[in-house]
């Protein structure tokens, strides 16, 4: 039975203007919790902004939340005017409530609307509403730069660190590359446990602020997970120290990997190269090389391309 706040109705009961609001605000809240479990304010999908003419953006369909869980819908592509000097722009897209229905001048219905915004990056204070991205001008035009910081990863995200098509062709950022991908601070290798028992391994790690891995390896080779905090969980007792439990009525072999996540030691991810596709050309001819595509992380953009000639 669903125990949440909840109205409860009977057969002729009047039904008051203040129970409809009722019932709508616990709507509402409970999309709002549903919105902190599943990913911060950005982009959800969608919105990839490309270099019209060199006075227009066009900004294709998408979805994203702001800062209330508030949906903000765009549901076509469209296209923006730009007016660019010697400073960078800043795209932004905002909620803004559209009244559709009136009674007596009293607002009836309030449906979700937005709009997009431009501001200056010479301007201290931009309003936090949602990025969407930023054009750079350049001689001869101007460069888009979209950052995955904006995007909200889905769940399925394989931390690649790159924005691709969903099998709905939707535009979608697959999540920075995490921790878990570099080599660990420590790792335990595989140790067997006898039943009930437990094990001091030291880390020499200096840290409790610690991603643990824990693992069980089953007969076969398999590895998995499964009992993690039920049949085999670990303790860190103090900065030196990880403690290993099994509580199974037989032995288990388990290993421990150990990455530091305090601010010292968390790894400074490199940037990507992408320069985009091969070209062949003539000799003595002109082409162009793109590497807009490059990439930065935890929070960093690419501000400068240097570019090398080989032999």
């Amino acid at each position: 039975m669903n125990e949440q706040a909840k109205l409860l109705f009977y057969d002729g009961q009047r039904v008051r203007q203040e129970d409809l609001e009722f019932l709508q605000e616990n709507l509402l809240q409970n999309q709002h919790y549903l919105r902190t479990v599943l990913g911060k304010t950005g982009v959800s999908w969608g919105f990839r902004v490309s270099a019209g003419d060199h006075k227009t953006i066009r900004v294709g369909k998408g979805l994203a939340f702001d800062q209330f869980s508030r949906p903000v819908i765009h549901p076509a592509a469209t296209t923006i005017p730009i007016s660019l000097a010697d400073d960078a722009l800043f795209l932004s897209v905002k909620y803004v409530p559209t009244v559709t229905q009136e009674n007596n001048g009293q607002p009836m219905r309030i449906e979700n609307g937005y709009q997009f915004v431009l501001y200056d990056d010479t301007e201290t204070e931009i309003p936090h509403e949602i990025a969407v991205a930023q054009i750079r001008p350049r001689e001869g035009g101007y460069d888009i730069i979209q950052k995955g910081e904006w995007y909200i990863p889905p769940i399925h995200a394989a931390h690649s660190g790159r924005f691709f098509e969903d099998i709905e062709g939707r535009w979608r950022y697959d999540g920075d590359p995490v921790v878990s991908a570099i080599t660990p601070d420590f790792d335990s290798g595989w140790l067997s446990l006898e039943a009930a028992s437990d094990v001091n391994i030291p880390h020499g790690l200096g840290s409790d602020a610690l991603l643990v891995q824990l693992q069980n390896r089953l007969p076969g080779g398999m590895i998995s997970n499964k009992g993690n905090g039920i049949d085999f969980y670990y303790e860190l007792h103090d900065k030196s120290i990880i403690r290993l439990f099994n509580t199974m009525d037989n032995p288990l072999t388990i290993g421990a990997k150990l990455w530091r996540l305090d601010a010292q030691t968390n790894p400074i991810l490199a940037p990507v190269a992408d320069a985009g596709m091969d070209i062949n050309t003539e000799y003595g001819k002109s082409f162009n090389l793109d590497g807009s595509d490059s990439m930065a992380f935890q929070g960093r953009s690419v501000v400068r391309y240097r570019w090398s000639l080989f032999d």
